[in-house]
């Protein structure tokens, strides 16, 4: 059997080391086991890292997609109190290497995501693997926020 464990970070933070050691440890009961994250710190061949299409049309486009996420963002954050937990939206950049680069498997566990996969994108009959999503957080059902 072979298991995508995808995160957007490989170690930093809860959600990431927690995906981590679950990694490490399907590979140690003889699973076929790769870890897909956005960020990598660590060295470790059996961590895939994202890379971002780098043609000029694809940069732009993402670009593009990016500073209209914020403008909305920064609408929403004025109306905000300081006090409210984080928020983190549910769209990026559209990078279609994403699923170019996805490591063949047979089922895909999701961590924290936040900022690496698109949830449109994603759900939308492009995954044809059993997807487990392990909940770190409130952020897959809120919308962005963190914690009600």
């Amino acid at each position: 059997m072979r298991v995508a464990l995808i995160n957007t970070m490989d170690l930093k933070g809860g959600a990431a080391r927690a995906a981590y050691r679950l990694h490490k440890g399907l590979r140690g009961s003889g699973v076929n086991s790769t870890y897909y994250v956005r960020d990598q710190i660590k060295s470790d061949p059996t961590i895939r890292r994202f890379v971002p299409d780098p043609a000029p049309e694809v940069a732009r486009h993402r670009a593009t997609c990016k500073t209209a996420r914020e403008a909305a963002y920064n609408a929403y954050a004025l109306t905000r109190s300081p006090d409210i937990e984080l928020f983190s939206q549910d769209q990026v950049d559209g990078d279609e290497n994403f699923f170019v680069q996805l490591p063949r498997a047979d089922v895909l566990n999701l961590h924290w995501v936040a900022g690496f996969v698109d949830y449109s994108m994603f759900f939308t009959g492009r995954v044809r693997q059993p997807v487990v999503w392990t909940l770190h957080d409130m952020n897959p059902f809120t919308g962005g926020c963190h914690y009600d």
